[in-house]
């Protein structure tokens, strides 16, 4: 039986729940054994910490049964390793003999759509993987993975944020999503320097548009057309400070409150050659802008069914117009786009919203200077 913790009764999503356990076998076991393991809520996550990983520096591994740093879901004989509770029932966890490893041919499963990010520089590296899935949420769910804070006093750490979130080591989301936007934060001992960000694409569908912004240099790259990207930094471009939790369980890293990230990784749904736009939209359409965020200008797409008169306005957080894209035009039925330049706009986030005969569509958009 493990504990899930809380204080005064209250569970902390991030803090609470975290258990150390242990291999007790003089032989490998496997996580993503189906038969040997009887868990009860739990995320299905393990975290290992490694001596060896980025170049000697140390860090924490992960696995979720589908993706992680770790590579699979082998645990080493005698090895340590965290896994944490939900807010569910009373969590526990317990084992056979059937989940030590037998270096077999393992079942052949299907790739996992998934981004897998590497940091290195000054002698030290980090990962971080962004996977999709059918049983993934927007918000937390059991296949996200906290990035931990290191146990050696020279590292540099590579982690996602989304929504509002902790940084992620490992960021799981809906296979379906639309657009998706994530702050990719970086923060170390020494971040002064050259480094390098790479990455490797697996199993994502064509019509993914998978972009990095690098708010600094006010700069695109797709990430299917190159693998790296090389820049420097200081340490006052640094993400999240180092974090414990104050009590038993590893440090979960926590980001800079008011701070925007230099590079945002931006992935969204495109039209593929195969997907006719000839017959025009069944229904009244806004899409998300592209790119978001951006400076200083960004695309916005929509689609009408039926001619008629369309109003697409921008709004900033406090309900304030600060610009009228098309003004009450009678527009003919099919897709349209329409380019905003936010030169005069400060940093922030804005409204757009689309009005046409019987609806009003409205999206967010953010401008990074």
């Amino acid at each position: 039986t493990l504990t899930k913790s809380g204080v005064g009764g209250t569970y902390d999503s991030a803090n609470d729940g975290w258990n150390l356990v242990g291999n007790p076998f003089a032989s490998s076991i496997d996580w993503d054994e189906q038969d040997g393991w009887n868990r009860a809520g739990l995320d299905n996550t393990i975290y290992v910490w490694s001596d060896s990983a980025n170049s000697g520096t140390g860090a924490y591994l992960t696995w979720n049964g589908l993706a992680g740093t770790l590579g699979d879901g082998v645990i080493a004989p005698m090895q340590g390793f965290w896994v944490k509770a939900d807010d569910s029932a009373t969590p526990s966890i317990s084992m056979n003999d059937s989940v030590r490893s037998g270096g077999g041919i393992l079942r052949k499963q299907a790739v996992v759509p998934q981004i897998r990010l590497s940091l290195s520089g000054n002698g030290m590296g980090d990962k971080a993987v962004i996977m999709f899935s059918e049983d993934a949420w927007e918000h937390k769910d059991h296949y996200d993975a906290y990035e931990l804070n290191s146990l050696n006093s020279e590292y540099v750490s590579l982690s996602t944020v989304a929504a509002e979130l902790a940084p992620m080591d490992i960021q799981a989301l809906p296979a379906g999503a639309e657009s998706v936007e994530l702050q990719v934060l970086m923060d170390g001992s020494d971040l002064a320097g050259t480094f390098t960000l790479s990455w490797q694409l697996e199993g994502l569908e064509d019509d993914r548009r998978v972009e990095l912004y690098d708010s600094q240099n006010q700069s695109y790259m797709s990430l299917k057309e190159v693998d790296e990207y090389v820049f420097t930094m200081n340490r006052e471009q640094a993400g999240s400070p180092a974090a414990t939790l104050g009590k038993a369980g590893p440090g979960v890293r926590k980001a800079k409150a008011s701070v925007g990230a230099r590079f945002y990784l931006v992935v969204s749904k495109v039209a593929t050659a195969n997907e006719s736009q000839t017959d025009g939209p069944s229904i009244i359409e806004l899409s998300q802008n592209y790119p978001n965020p951006f400076n200083p200008s960004t695309n916005i797409e929509f689609g009408i069914p039926s001619q008629g008169w369309v109003h697409l306005e921008v709004y900033d957080m406090l309900g304030r117009k600060v610009a009228t894209l098309v003004d009450n035009e009678i527009m003919a039925p099919g897709y349209h786009s329409v380019r905003f330049d936010a030169a005069g706009l400060a940093s922030g986030v804005y409204i757009y919203q689309l009005s046409t005969q019987g609806a009003r569509l409205v999206k967010r958009m953010t401008v990074v200077k």
